[in-house]
C-alpha cells in the first residue's frame, strides 16, 4: 500500500503510525500509538495524492469541526485534530475493533433480522444525534457503519466517516464541482445538488437497512445513468421480494424511508426509531410516514437542481420534463458539467465516492 511509506512517522509530534488500516480516494487511516499515554488511536489524514489540494485540506478541516459537534456512544469519537508541520490536516479518532457492515455482508451475506434490529436501532440513534447537532451525514452506507466486537457476533455499531457531512441549514452546494456521496445510497435531492436536510440521510438509511436484511441493493448497479434514473424515478421494490418472512411493519418502515419526495418520508430519525421499537418489541403499530404528495415523485427544488435535472434528462437519466431554471447561465457545481455551448460533454456524469 502507498500509505505503508508513512509507517513509523510521528504525526503532530505525538502519534506514532503503526499500521495502515484503511485507504480511500481522499484519506488514509492508520493505527497509531499516542506517545503521551500509550493508548492506541486511529489517525486519519489526507492521502498523499491529495495533500497539496487546498479544497481537500479545507474539506478535512471542516470534517473535524463538524464531527466535534457530535457526542454519542454510537458515533466515532474525535479525540484530537491538528495540522502537520507542512499543513496537512489530521484527525485522531478512537480505534475500533471489528469490521464494517460492508465487510460483513461481503463475507457472510444478509444478517438475520433478530440480529439486525438492535444494531439498526443503534444506527438510527446515531443519526438522530447527528441531526440534533444540526448536521447531515451525507454518506450513510455499509462502509460507514462499523460493527464493533466479534466478527460474527457484533454487539454495537459506530457511525464513521464524516467526510461528506454538512450543516443541515446548508443552502448551497459543495464548492468542489461534484456531488459528494455514494451513488447507490444517495437521495434524489443529493443527486441534483438541491439543499439537503436530515431526510436525505433517512433515504440512505432505508437503502442500508434493505441491504442489511437482503444482501442486495434495491436498484441494480448497472450503467450509472440507469442508477440515476432509478433514484430519481423508480419506486423501490419491497424487501419481501427477497425476504419471505420479513415483518410487514419493518417492510413498511423501509419503503417509507425510500420515498422519492422528502415530504413523503419520515420527517425525523426519532419517528424511524419509534417504528423500529414497535417492530423490535412487538408492542404498538408501525405508523410509517404519511403521504403528503401523490404520486410520490421527486422534483428539483432549486434553480441549480432544475438545471442539473434538465441536463440529466439530456443524458437519458430522466424521462420527465422539469421547469427550466430562471438563470440558464447558472454556473454548475452539481457534478454534471456542460460545455460553453450548454451541451453535456461526453462522460460528464455525477462523480461519487468509490464503493
Amino acid at each position: 500500500m502507498q500509505s505503508e511509506t508513512d509507517l513509523g512517522h510521528i504525526v503532530g509530534d505525538r502519534y506514532l503510525l503503526l499500521d495502515s488500516i484503511g485507504q480511500g480516494g481522499m484519506a488514509d487511516v492508520h493505527l497509531a500509538r499516542d506517545q503521551r499515554d500509550g493508548h492506541l488511536v486511529a489517525v486519519k489524514w489526507l492521502a498523499r495524492s491529495k495533500r497539496n489540494v487546498t479544497a481537500m485540506r479545507d474539506r478535512m478541516k471542516l470534517e473535524a469541526e463538524l464531527l466535534a459537534r457530535v457526542t454519542h456512544p454510537h458515533v466515532v469519537q474525535l479525540f484530537d485534530y491538528g495540522l502537520t508541520g507542512d499543513g496537512v490536516p489530521y484527525l485522531v479518532l478512537e480505534a475500533l475493533t471489528g469490521e464494517t457492515l460492508h465487510e460483513y455482508l461481503a463475507r457472510r451475506g444478509a444478517m438475520p433480522v433478530e440480529q439486525t434490529l438492535p444494531l439498526a436501532m443503534q444506527l438510527a440513534q446515531a443519526l438522530e444525534a447527528v441531526h440534533l447537532a444540526g448536521l447531515v451525514h451525507g454518506d450513510v452506507k455499509p462502509h460507514n457503519v462499523f460493527l464493533c466486537g466479534e466478527l460474527d457476533n457484533p454487539q454495537s455499531i459506530k457511525l464513521i466517516d464524516f467526510g461528506f457531512a454538512q450543516s443541515s441549514n446548508h443552502d448551497s452546494v459543495c464548492d468542489d464541482s461534484m456531488v459528494a456521496g455514494t451513488l447507490e445510497y444517495m437521495a434524489p435531492e443529493q443527486i441534483v445538488s438541491d439543499p439537503l436536510d436530515p431526510r436525505a440521510d433517512i433515504y440512505s438509511f432505508g437503502i442500508v437497512l434493505f441491504r442489511w436484511l437482503t444482501a442486495e441493493l434495491p436498484f441494480d448497479t448497472g450503467p450509472m445513468l440507469r442508477l440515476f434514473a432509478h433514484h430519481l424515478e423508480s419506486v423501490a421494490p419491497p424487501p419481501s421480494w427477497l425476504l419471505d418472512d420479513i415483518h410487514p411493519g419493518l417492510e413498511k418502515l423501509i419503503l417509507a424511508c425510500m420515498r422519492k419526495n422528502p415530504d413523503n418520508r419520515y420527517a425525523t430519525m426519532f419517528e424511524v426509531l419509534s417504528d423500529l421499537e414497535c417492530v423490535s418489541t412487538g408492542l404498538g403499530e408501525v405508523c410509517g410516514a404519511q403521504m403528503q404528495c401523490e404520486p410520490d415523485e421527486y422534483w428539483p427544488r432549486s434553480d441549480q437542481g432544475k438545471h442539473a435535472f434538465e441536463i440529466l434528462g439530456k443524458l437519458g437519466a430522466s424521462t420527465r420534463p422539469t421547469p427550466v431554471p430562471e438563470e440558464k447561465s447558472l454556473p454548475m457545481q452539481s457534478g454534471v458539467r456542460t460545455s460553453e455551448s450548454g451541451i453535456p460533454e461526453a462522460n460528464d456524469v455525477i462523480e461519487t465516492a468509490a464503493g
